[in-house]
């Protein structure tokens, strides 16, 4: 079978543009799960992704095989392993969090709402170990393999979640290099707003942006810009801000998501 540039552009009987990019592979997060969803309930939508993946085979054809370096599986392995004892380790600290109390630390210069935030402990975190077999290179460009350096004895994790238990970026902070990788789980935008990350010390008088972030990618982001890097118990949050960021250094615009930051 040929695809012809016409067959791509002349829309007027093909099935819904989301059929396409599913069969594509080009949907991601909550866009992919409600493909996922409409193609078990709608026949007819299934029916159109099974057109697109009929359609697009030749091109799919045309891709020549990369072999995989011979290292890889070794690798993958390694980094099961080390996800395995990281996980029982981190389970072994859950039954002791809930008798841990709260550090005794001022937060009298913060407004309500984030002196709330910074005191909320999320056991959400458990997600965050997916992040520990991915390792982002300097500017966030793309992925590569994990460091062999056993991270459990210098990382802390979080799950940025909103206050209706929804994750949006797993968290996991490198202590050595004082950089957080953040791996987006759903998307998170509103028009005409931008995401901005904060940092909450639980002794600082006021949140510390990190900088506009995106959703669409993992990325990396240094912790000791303008301050000392993070510690266990800190807090990672997120606000709505406008275009470019906070106009004041300080959050302007709703806290949509936030997590305690805790040691693997």
């Amino acid at each position: 079978m040929s695809l012809a540039m016409s067959d791509l552009q002349d829309r007027s009987e093909a099935p819904a543009d989301m059929a396409a990019e599913y069969a594509l592979g080009v949907l991601t997060g909550a866009e992919r799960r409600e493909a996922e969803r409409r193609m078990r309930e709608d026949g007819g939508f299934a029916s159109s992704v099974l057109w697109w993946e009929n359609r697009l085979a030749p091109l799919f054809g045309a891709i020549r095989p990369a072999e995989a370096p011979a290292d890889v599986w070794e690798r993958v392995s390694e980094d099961i392993d080390r996800i395995a004892r990281v996980s029982a380790t981190y389970r072994g600290t859950l039954a002791n969090r809930a008798e841990r109390p709260a550090p005794a630390r001022g937060l009298a210069g913060v407004s309500p709402i984030w002196r709330t935030i910074a005191g909320a402990s999320s056991l959400l975190a458990v997600a965050s170990l997916a992040a520990l077999a991915i390792m982002i290179p300097p500017g966030g460009q793309g992925l590569g393999t994990a460091p062999q350096a056993t991270l459990a004895d210098g990382a802390l994790t979080a799950s940025l979640a909103s206050d209706t238990g929804l994750v949006y970026f797993t968290v996991v902070v490198d202590l050595d290099s004082r950089t957080a990788t953040l791996v987006p789980v759903d998307g998170i935008a509103e028009a005409g707003r931008v995401p901005e990350l904060w940092l909450i010390e639980n002794d600082a008088p006021a949140p510390r942006s990190l900088g506009v972030i995106t959703g669409d990618r993992p990325l990396r982001v240094r912790l000791d810009t303008g301050g000392e890097a993070a510690s266990a118990g800190a807090t990672l949050a997120i606000s709505l801000e406008p275009e470019g960021g906070s106009p004041t250094g300080s959050p302007t615009g709703p806290v949509v998501a936030s997590g305690s930051l805790d040691r693997i």
